[in-house]
């Protein structure tokens, strides 16, 4: 069966990511920035975490070929800024940092896909940097 990849750069909350995947019940692998592998072929899926650092003054980089292949990524946060930079995006201080709680979305249809979900969702923004 293939498992999820949680790259973790070193945020306070990977170990949330971590108990979402529990929680819905996926197969996963936990492995810090320096994670190296030959073989990609067992994940369906890569997660990149937060960190404290910002990727343009030397923060934690992985193995770009975790960036450069054809798996599903999704970067949180600094993982985000990440994979922007790893594609020659740009990555820059904020003019206007975030420290807020803010609505994520909201679900306005009736699909059983979100059986179970609360209808309203929030995500903590504490963001200095932009990409």
């Amino acid at each position: 069966m293939k498992k999820i990849l949680l790259i973790d750069f070193g945020s306070s909350l990977t170990n949330d990511i971590e108990d979402v995947l529990k929680r819905n019940n996926f197969a996963y692998e936990r492995a810090d920035h320096l994670f190296k592998s030959d073989n990609l072929d067992e994940y369906k899926g890569i997660i990149f975490s937060g960190s404290p650092d910002a990727v343009y003054a030397g923060g934690r980089l992985c193995d770009m070929s975790l960036v450069k292949n054809k798996i599903p990524k999704l970067g949180i946060c600094y993982g985000h800024q990440f994979v922007n930079y790893v594609l020659d995006g740009k990555v820059i201080k904020s003019d206007n940092p975030e420290n807020k709680v803010s609505k994520l979305f909201t679900i306005k249809i009736d699909n059983p896909i979100f059986d179970g979900m609360k209808k309203q969702h929030y995500v903590a923004m504490y963001h200095n940097d932009e990409v």
